[in-house]
């Protein structure tokens, strides 16, 4: 035998059902079959059994139709003896439970296989098929598994998504080793779970609370919609806020200025989560105000917290943890003492196991301290320890019952057992706030140049003992304390001691964060994550700093990591920072002075503080001229640039082109991308959008290669507006939606929340305004809350304009007049020009004309100024529309006015707008004229994915339909419709601007009362071409020809078309 055997677990009605099974598996060779957890059956194979299987997939009378799901998993390494001393004992426990698991995740009726294909084939028989359903995390934790399921080749090809971690939303960590026991606890806690809405685990460091907390929210992880998310609250301090730590956790960007508690609330008001707060002892009154709100104002979210205290919630339940079942306990020592020491299980003496668990409480942690020294002590000798630093545990004096003196005691044994070297690199390890690499420890926790090797082996050997944890699902691998440790080892420092060490912290973050700055230029995705990972330290080192007054790595740190705040939604913390750093300075043409302002400067282009971004650009680039700074000069220039993308497009392209050229000179990527960024921009901003769109393809296939996320973000968004605007409303649906994609994992507010307004815009204009007020929620009630570190551009109008679509007038006016607040001293700038026009539609549809027609006649001016053909066009559409009724001529000059700057910059979408409004101008033309128009205006707003249109306006489209239809009488106006659908917008476009002007200034009768229609018609008449003819030559019906006709008749006062070929002859219009 190869040592491989089979597991099977086998879930049932009834214990009687149980009893069933196991003698069925018995009597198809299973070598131990026995009840398991009631209605359970667990079996163990020495090879696959078909026949078991087939039995339970067909049904034999006496189990099978009990069997409601079955897992299977290949077990190594059992002890390698005959029967029936190969039993399901003898199989690992942690094993046992990881098959357990598997079963957890299949559906009714459906067996599921972890091991290998040919593996699992072995247990097919003919008629039976195997599905790989990929890896997936159990809800144990552990690592991912390949999972198979056995089916019926005659049952449905579709097998069900596995409920698995991998599936299923949660942040709950990989945990390498396996837990054991705890399973009345996990079941207690689960119910407890469900009917309250705070339950904190509470008991002394050590007793295996957040262990506990992670498998009950694991084992409920199909219970809540929204996840399962895991907060770790131990690197929180009177200054860190609670509600970061938990915003973080779930992803939820926080603006540095405004209550991070709100913006949770807000967005979790509507969630159905599981939050496991852990470690909430370090901020009991945070995290009780956290709860507290929480319950108070999210209903679908339940709390499981950990602490040493209960928190003190109104409502909160409070579970005492107890130490581990002597058992568990037991068999928890020998699992841990096997990974330190493989083979030493079968050596161990079981009442002195039992013995030492009982002294030590039974509590995890002290059981695992004393499990990592199996590897040189055996329990005896741990024993003997006891005997002399372990007295608390065993049972001492009042004074010492305290549960952190006891975890200090177990600690003091642990660390008078390291080596001298062992101890010192233990003291200094806890300087750090986080996870930290080996290169780390050698550089900042040593005093040995050669360091690294050395620091390596000390490390390991601390892991070993289980004093530090290892961050195994990081490469390269990172190690960190726990809290009580490293407030231990923090208490043994001397001050001295402690001095140095942060100084040598401040000193290594700082060519830590120079470095990875580097790596911007190369890959922007590597740079955040590597700083991201050392955040808690990274703020850290430069607390000290500031406190300490170190001026120069202080202020190399903070220009380090200026961007990198900027980035990831932390501008609120920049400013602040780097104006500290900068009074640090005693030159201020330094050439750190301009990386600084610099800095600066990119946080007002990331927030709404763009008096300070823009102060800090002009004196930043000052400084970096001065000092000869390029890569300051750079971002400067982009960010000087950016100021003028509102209110003067051409200087903007200008010197956004002098920023991409310092950009190249300083070897700055991320100020040339931002430079053709703000390029692209300024040409969208002027509707030319063939090229931006040219310098947006380019500059996304370079943000590409650089993983820069920012830049290949609003590269798709200039993109998505050119396909907006040039006729597929769709596709700039897509280009919207893979925008905001790039951009999510920055955490930046201003880039996700202005990719999010672009999302809702390109939705609410196809149509799909409820999903676009819904995205925009959030973004609005940030930027109510938010204060300076909350900006979306151009969220206003889009919220305006996306409640106008609703019929919500009131809502959308308020909304439209609050976007023109961006400058209270002039409309003069990008957001007013397009929020006027929509403004005076919403104003004209709440009765108020005279401000509408003030707000169209200010949209064309401010659009003519600043050059955006497409606020012109659409204040000009808001001007046809108020004169319509008492002047419909000069209602079709604005009209035809707009459509001929429509297309020019072929802003085809929009199109129909005007097509829509010459058919319903009784100055256009003839109602069959007019009910093509109306026709074409219609197929193309559905082919391009235009669908937007307001209450309002879709009641007079449909009023012009109707009127039409009564003019035309039904046939007609059936052919004049499907004329207008088959004109494709270019050529009706074409038509409309070639053959119609207005009316009035024609005389009533002779050649100069023709249309310039009507003029081409008797041309091509009087040249002898037949109606048919007329009508291929210029794309109209025959009936429209005859119609065109019968009017030239009747103007000229002739009766047939000889006297019209004399007549164009005579007035000199017969080309030669």
């Amino acid at each position: 035998m190869d040592g491989t055997t089979w597991l099977m677990f086998v879930e049932l009605d009834s214990e009687r059902d149980a009893l069933l099974a196991c003698r069925h598996l018995r009597e198809c060779g299973a070598l131990d079959a026995t009840p398991y957890a009631g209605t359970g059956c667990i079996a163990l194979f020495e090879a696959p059994a078909a026949d078991a299987l087939s039995a339970r997939l067909e049904g034999d009378g006496r189990s099978a139709r009990a069997w409601r799901r079955a897992a299977l998993c290949r077990v190594t390494d059992l002890p390698a003896s005959e029967p029936p001393g190969r039993t399901v004992d003898a199989v690992d426990p942690g094993v046992v439970e990881r098959c357990r698991h598997v079963l957890d995740v299949a559906h009714e009726g459906q067996v599921l296989v972890s091991a290998s294909l040919d593996a699992a084939r072995g247990w097919c028989v003919p008629g039976r098929q195997v599905h790989d359903l990929g890896v997936h995390r159990l809800r144990d934790l552990g690592p991912p598994v390949r999972l198979l399921s056995i089916t019926d080749e005659a049952a449905e090809d579709h097998v069900p998504v596995v409920p698995s971690l991998s599936t299923l939303p949660n942040n709950l960590p990989v945990l390498l080793t396996s837990f054991i026991g705890r399973r009345h606890e996990q079941s207690v806690l689960a119910e407890l779970v469900r009917r309250h809405h705070i339950l904190t685990l509470v008991g002394q460091g050590g007793a295996g609370k957040t262990r506990l907390a992670m498998h009950v929210g694991a084992g409920l992880i199909d219970r809540w919609p929204d996840g399962v998310w895991l907060a770790d609250l131990g690197g929180a301090d009177a200054r860190t806020s609670v509600a970061r730590a938990v915003a973080d956790a779930l992803d939820i960007p926080i603006n540095e200025k405004k209550e991070p508690l709100e913006t949770l609330t807000t967005k979790l008001e509507s969630a159905e989560l599981l939050l496991v707060l852990d470690t909430c002892e370090p901020v009991l009154r945070e995290a009780r105000a956290l709860a507290e709100r929480l319950v108070e104002t999210c209903p679908g979210v339940r709390l499981l917290c950990t602490s040493r205290e209960p928190l003190g919630a109104g409502g909160e339940v409070v579970w005492a943890i107890p130490p581990l079942d002597t058992h568990d306990a037991a068999t928890l020592f020998v699992h841990r003492a096997e990974l330190a020491h493989p083979g030493i299980a079968s050596e161990l003496d079981a009442d002195q196991i039992r013995e030492l668990c009982i002294r030590l409480d039974s509590l995890p942690l002290a059981i695992e301290l004393a499990a990592a020294w199996a590897r040189t002590l055996s329990p005896q000798g741990i024993l003997r320890g006891l005997d002399e630093r372990f007295r608390l545990l065993t049972g001492g004096p009042p004074w010492s019952t305290d549960r952190h003196h006891a975890m200090r005691t177990s600690i003091d044994w642990s660390y008078d057992l390291l080596s001298p070297h062992e101890q010192f690199l233990f003291r200094r390890l806890s300087v750090f706030r986080s996870s930290f690499s080996v290169e780390a420890a050698a550089a900042i926790c040593t005093d040995s140049p050669a360091g690294i090797t050395e620091t390596l082996q000390a490390v390991r050997r601390l892991s070993d003992k289980s004093l530090l944890s290892t961050m195994d699902d990081q490469w390269p691998t990172r190690y960190r304390l726990l809290d009580t440790l490293r407030e231990y080892g923090a208490e043994r420092m001397t001050e001295e001691e402690r001095v140095q060490v942060l100084n040598r912290h401040l000193a290594w973050f700082c060519e830590h964060a120079e470095t990875c700055e580097q790596r911007l230029a190369q890959d922007q995705d590597q740079w955040v994550r590597a700083l991201d990972q050392e955040r808690d330290d990274l703020h850290a080192a430069v607390d000290w700093g500031l406190a300490s007054g170190l001026a120069e790595p202080t202020r190399r740190l903070a220009a380090a990591l200026s961007l990198y705040w900027c980035l990831t939604g932390q501008s609120g913390r920049a400013v602040p920072i780097l104006t500290r750093a900068l009074e640090l300075s005693d030159d201020d043409r330094d050439g750190l002075d301009a990386r600084l302002w610099a800095g600066i400067a990119m946080a007002g282009l990331f927030s709404r503080r763009r008096t300070v971004g823009s102060d800090a650009a002009k004196r930043g680039e000052q400084v970096a001229l001065t000092s000869g700074d390029e890569v300051g000069r750079a971002r400067c220039l982009a960010v000087r640039a950016y100021e003028l993308f509102y209110v003067d497009f051409a200087e903007c392209e200008r010197l956004s082109r002098v920023a991409v050229d310092a950009g190249l000179t300083a070897a700055d990527g991320f100020a040339r991308r931002l430079g053709w960024l703000l390029v692209a921009c300024s040409l969208t901003n002027r509707d030319l959008h063939e090229r931006a769109r040219t310098v947006a393809v380019e500059l996304a296939v370079d943000a590409d290669l650089h993983n820069d996320r920012f830049a290949g973000s609003f590269a798709q968004a200039v993109q998505q507006w050119a396909a907006l605007f040039q006729g597929d409303v769709t596709r700039a649906v897509a280009f919207a939606r893979e925008a905001l994609r790039r951009c999510r994992p920055l955490r930046d507010y201003f880039t996700i929340g202005t990719n999010t307004g672009n999302l809702a815009w390109s939705l609410g204009l196809n149509g799909q305004v409820e999903d676009g007020v819904a995205l925009m929620s959030s973004v609005v009630r940030s930027l109510d809350e938010g204060g300076p570190d909350a900006d979306a551009v151009s969220a206003e109008v889009i919220m305006g304009k996306l409640l106008w679509w609703a019929g919500d007038y009131p809502l959308a006016r308020d909304w439209l007049r609050r976007s023109l607040e961006f400058d209270k001293s002039s409309y003069a700038n990008w957001i007013a020009a397009r929020t006027l026009a929509p403004l005076s539609a919403v104003l004209r549809e709440l009765g108020d004309v005279d401000e509408a027609h003030a707000m169209a006649m200010a949209g064309v001016d401010v659009g003519r100024a600043l050059e955006i053909p497409h606020a012109v066009a659409d204040a000009l559409d808001q001007l046809a529309v108020l004169v319509l009724e008492r002047d419909p001529v000069r209602a079709l000059e604005h009209t035809v006015d707009a459509l001929k700057l429509r297309v020019q910059f072929r802003l085809r979408t929009f199109y129909v707008d005007s097509f829509r409004l010459l058919a319903e101008n009784p100055a256009y033309g003839e109602p069959f004229e007019m009910t093509r128009l109306a026709a074409a205006a219609t197929h193309a707003s559905i082919a391009m994915g235009y669908l937007a249109r307001s209450p309002g306006d879709r009641a007079r489209d449909n009023a012009v339909h109707e009127q039409l239809k009564t003019d035309l009488g039904a046939a007609a106006f059936g052919e004049a419709w499907r004329e207008g659908t088959a004109m494709g917008i270019d050529d009706a476009a074409a038509y409309v601007l070639r053959a119609y002007a207005p009316r009035a200034r024609r005389a009533s009768t002779g050649w100069d009362s023709l249309t310039p229609m009507e003029r081409q018609v008797a041309v091509l008449v009087a040249r002898g071409l037949t109606n048919p003819e007329v009508a291929q030559r210029l794309y109209v019906s025959r009936t429209t020809v005859k119609t065109h006709l019968g009017h030239i008749f009747t103007k000229l006062d002739i009766s047939n078309r000889t006297q019209l070929a004399q007549l164009v002859i005579q007035s000199g219009h017969m080309p030669e």
